[in-house]
């Protein structure tokens, strides 16, 4: 079905990226694609998708639904809102300057003055942008970007969108104008048709709906954004789960039906508030008493469920009145169908600094409320006898909901209580709820909001620090996010020595994002004799990044050695390694000496190919506790449905290990005698050139085997065309048999002259042995061979 203008928003929402054609079997609910790769026909010829970072079926569905709804012609989504808006920010340089509302989320502006002012060099002004004339004021040569938030977060202050995109461009026409639209969702406003340039969604709130995903969104038609968007889901990797993907597509299908029950109820509360004697003061922009209202009616149809107001008193009545609901829940996030309230002077804005929270009126009387969909007389009824209680004293509360409540009320809470969470699985449960309820406003409990924690990722992360021998391990939603993490501990003008056979996107990400925008010194060099580290050392060098085995050639360095070297010249240096090619099972690199090691997931840790996910293991309490300020502030957390995933495939890593090395060996050994192939490298062959350190340090090998055909590239395609049971595909490590040219593949992005240096060429093959028979995997490897020497 195509759309020409802009019909009701639900039929957009039900409809658009939906259509059944797209799918083989004509499916009317888009399917989850869980692959992570994708299956090729030629080398460097992929369907559409080759790797499910770079775009994924389910979130391409997603991507143009979400457009559709902001009457736009491109939307990228990413792994939280501040995943989003770090992608955003990054479209800027060093010294440019951004004006923001100061009355936004604390997340944000933690994210601003903690993380890209300090690392990036921008500068930020943060200021009242209800007033256009003080918004002029603060214009200058250098401004490139102008970040909105209306309503704003928690004072639903509501900005002039059209009057500052027009003051904006009247100044410089190239400043770019951002809108996050969180509070709204695009059913009541659309800031596009307003002048802005982008729109932002912490998707986890209204258009998800449901409290259980976690995810972002930049929404824009500006076509230069958008490449540096989807530049950013490939190179840093902060991307959503397909099965997240599906979930908010599902959670979008009653957008409109969820955002007319939260107005309708959030008006109710609004006017009972308003006329409350308890009650100092109500913001809620329907009000006619709002500041701002005229503005609100000019450029939305409505509003959301979202309500501020002062309470008459201070700490103690504001802990005594949210202590006392019984429906509203007391935590921290918003959007979702059940009630929920929150002191954001102690809550969600706590990071902001006191006297800015006291400047912008964030006191400790300033509640807000996400109402929700239950009935409105039982939100009403809790609201009054939660505001006599904050004035008399306080009540027993009550563990149950009455009987005589509401059909809704029920359906959104009975059975609903988190102390049910406590029992004695012995698989640990799924918690896919993105809030967690406090103990009381300011009283924390073991979590908070799921981009600072959730259970089944602690479970997780528990599992696999345990696997590396190490006490503390941190997963990230890919291998690059995992990566753009750890070496973002460095700053600005630290050199780092990186081996030069890497994974094309690590090179990648090194050379385009981590030097140009954080200012790191690279230097790329062989590191198979760890003696010629020495050379490359220097008075500013703080780490030393190693993968070994190697991608594609799987050069095995010796761990300890390079780390003795570095350690020895500056004690300070940190040693990072890339183990995904062998897996803690048969190789434990912080036993050798290493700071931390880190993980493609997606591979043989997981062993599924249905999840994209990267983690990092350390026994250093400082890089522990960096790596979660990046999971926390930065957002790039993967989602509970994947952590659960990947826990499962772990009770089953050291079988397929097993599986995959004696696979491997029994081809590798195939290989070396075929009169067909010039070379092969497998480091549990004795040819191997470091076979002997490989011996050392590692107590086996994985599956993955590189090898030389001999002949040109036309050899190469027609061996790889003509495989019936092995698969052409990126990535690896997956029960399946993958092969690949890297020439072609993984590794076109490097640039020729240091591929042709690293010795891959057109006749290199890569090679990720399954756990298939290994007798069908030989034999399709001799017929393939076979049919190239008859080409």
């Amino acid at each position: 079905m195509a759309f020409q203008s802009f019909p009701g928003i639900g039929t957009l929402a039900i409809h658009v990226g939906q259509e059944p054609e797209q799918w083989d079997m004509n499916q009317v609910v888009p399917p989850i694609s869980l692959s992570t790769t994708y299956k090729q026909d030629r080398p460097a010829e992929p369907k559409g998708h080759d790797y499910s970072r770079a775009g994924n079926p389910t979130r391409d569905v997603l991507e143009k639904n979400l457009a559709a709804l902001e009457g736009a012609e491109n939307a990228r989504v990413f792994g939280s809102g501040l995943a989003a808006a770090s992608a955003m920010i990054t479209y800027l340089n060093n010294g440019d300057h951004v004006i923001c509302s100061d009355d936004v989320y604390g997340g944000t502006q933690r994210l601003f003055r903690r993380v890209f002012a300090p690392k990036n060099g921008l500068e930020f002004s943060f200021s009242d942008l209800t007033s256009i004339e003080e918004f002029k004021k603060l214009l200058k040569p250098n401004t490139k970007l102008v970040w909105l938030e209306s309503p704003s977060n928690p004072l639903l202050k509501v900005v002039d969108i059209e009057a500052v995109s027009n003051a904006a461009r009247e100044f410089n026409k190239d400043i770019v104008i951002v809108v996050d639209n969180t509070f709204m969702s695009p059913v009541f406003q659309r800031p596009l048709s307003l002048g802005a340039d982008v729109v932002i969604h912490s998707i986890t709130k209204y258009i998800n709906g449901h409290s259980d995903v976690v995810m972002g969104c930049v929404i824009t038609n500006n076509k230069e954004i958008d490449e540096h968007l989807f530049f950013q889901q490939l190179a840093v990797g902060a991307v959503p789960s397909a099965f997240d993907c599906y979930l908010v597509n599902r959670g979008i299908k009653t957008l409109h039906l969820r955002m007319r029950s939260h107005m309708e109820n959030a008006l109710a509360v609004a006017k009972f508030l308003e006329a409350h004697s308890l009650v100092e003061k109500v913001f809620f922009p329907e009000l006619p008493s709002h500041p701002q209202h005229a503005i609100h009616k000019k450029q939305s149809k409505g509003m959301s469920g979202m309500v501020s107001f002062y309470l008459k008193g201070g700490l103690e009545e504001s802990r005594k009145f949210l202590s006392a609901l019984k429906i509203f829940i007391l935590a921290e996030s918003l959007g979702g169908y059940e009630s929920l309230a929150e002191l954001p002077s102690v809550m969600t804005h706590a990071s902001v600094p006191e006297e800015d929270r006291a400047k912008l009126g964030i006191t400790d009387n300033l509640i807000r409320l996400s109402v929700g969909c239950e009935d409105k007389e039982d939100i009403l009824a809790d609201l009054d006898q939660a505001l006599k209680t904050a004035i008399a004293v306080m009540v027993h509360q009550q563990d149950s909901l009455d009987a005589s409540k509401g059909f809704a009320t029920h359906a959104i809470h009975a059975g609903q209580g988190d102390k049910l969470r406590s029992s004695t699985q012995v698989v640990p449960p799924l918690s896919l709820s993105s809030v967690h309820k406090w103990d009381g406003p300011g009283e924390l409990g073991d979590y908070e909001y799921i981009r600072c924690g959730n259970p089944t990722r602690s479970a997780l992360e528990e599992a696999l620090a345990a696997l590396e021998n190490a006490k503390y391990a941190r997963t990230f939603c890919s291998g690059l996010a995992t990566a753009y993490c750890l070496l973002s501990f460095l700053n600005p003008g630290d050199h780092v020595v990186a081996s030069d056979d890497l994974y094309g996107g690590v090179r990648k990400q090194l050379r385009l994002a981590h030097g140009p925008k954080h200012s790191l010194d690279i230097t790329s060099a062989n590191l198979v004799n760890p003696e010629d580290l020495k050379q490359h050392l220097k008075a500013t060098t703080k780490a030393v990044w190693i993968e070994s085995p190697s991608n594609p050639k799987l050069q095995v360095i010796d761990i300890a050695a390079v780390v003795s070297i570095a350690k020895e010249y500056n004690k300070d240096i940190l040693v990072f390694i890339d183990s995904t090619f062998i897996s803690p099972y048969f190789q434990k690199p912080l036993d050798l000496g290493v700071d931390a090691v880190m993980h493609s997931m997606s591979k043989y840790i997981n062993g599924h190919s249905d999840v994209l996910m990267g983690c990092v293991m350390t026994n250093s309490e400082e890089i522990a506790s960096h790596l979660h300020f990046c999971q926390e502030v930065l957002g790039i957390v993967p989602s509970p449905f994947d952590c659960y995933m990947a826990n499962r495939g772990l009770k089953t890593l050291h079988m397929r290990m097993e599986t995959h090395m004696k696979n491997a060996l029994q081809i590798a050994e195939f290989l070396e005698n075929h009169p067909s192939i010039q070379q092969v490298l497998y480091p549990q062959l004795p040819s191997h050139p470091q076979h002997k350190t490989h011996k050392k340090q590692t107590t086996g090998m994985s599956g993955m085997i590189a090898f030389f055909i001999k002949g040109e590239l036309k050899h190469t395609k027609a061996f790889l065309n003509n495989l019936k049971v092995v698969t052409l595909a990126e990535s690896l490590g997956g029960g399946e048999t993958l092969i690949e040219a890297p020439l072609l593949m993984t590794h076109r992005i490097i640039p020729e002259a240091d591929r042709i240096r690293l010795g891959i060429t057109e006749n290199l093959v890569r090679i990720s042995v399954g756990c298939e028979d290994v007798n069908d995997l030989i034999a399709d490897l001799e017929q393939a061979l076979k049919a190239m020497e008859n080409a």
